[in-house]
């Protein structure tokens, strides 16, 4: 995944001096102190991915993993007696400024191949149907789309899924 020219990727850990850095660049969309308020007991993460161009920030990505299923009150789903993981996008940002050259791409990109790493089968992200640009970007990486069922928030949203270790999906058993 070639990165388009002066943009760096980074994996971002609480631990590190830039994080309160990050968090006020996230609070300028009113997202920062909230970002950890999303998670629950059964979630891993949450795993941060932080794009600058130089040593601006410029966007980010989060996203933790969890058993499939869990957060939408079903059964987790197992296989071997282990549960099957996914990764699933929780914030996701580019600065309009920069966005349709490639960073956007390049964060999705970089998430999908840490979930991988983390030996999740799939990547999941709710989005808003107002959020048509971020539509376009998934269907180009080769998410499929489920318009949501239970919409509590008012506003329609869909789920985008990519399967990402489908050596898996031969052997999962029902």
């Amino acid at each position: 995944m070639p990165l388009p020219e002066n943009v760096r990727i980074e994996r971002l850990e609480s631990t590190q001096p830039s994080w309160q850095r990050f968090l006020a660049f996230a609070d300028e969309r009113g997202e920062g102190a909230g970002l950890d308020a999303k998670t629950c007991e059964y979630h891993a993460g949450p795993l941060t991915l932080v794009a600058h161009v130089r040593d601006q920030m410029v966007g980010y990505l989060r996203f933790w993993t969890q058993q499939i299923g869990i957060d939408e009150d079903k059964p987790g789903l197992e296989r071997d007696d282990r549960p099957v993981l996914e990764a699933k996008i929780v914030a996701f940002f580019v600065k309009p400024q920069y966005r349709r050259r490639g960073i956007g791409r390049c964060l999705k990109q970089t998430a999908v191949s840490w979930a991988r790493d983390l030996d999740c089968y799939q990547v999941r992200e709710r989005s808003c149907y107002s959020n048509i640009e971020n539509h376009a970007l998934n269907v180009s990486l080769g998410f499929g789309i489920q318009p949501a069922v239970n919409e509590d928030e008012g506003d329609c949203s869909a789920y985008f899924m990519l399967p990402v270790n489908t050596h898996e999906t031969a052997s999962m058993s029902g």
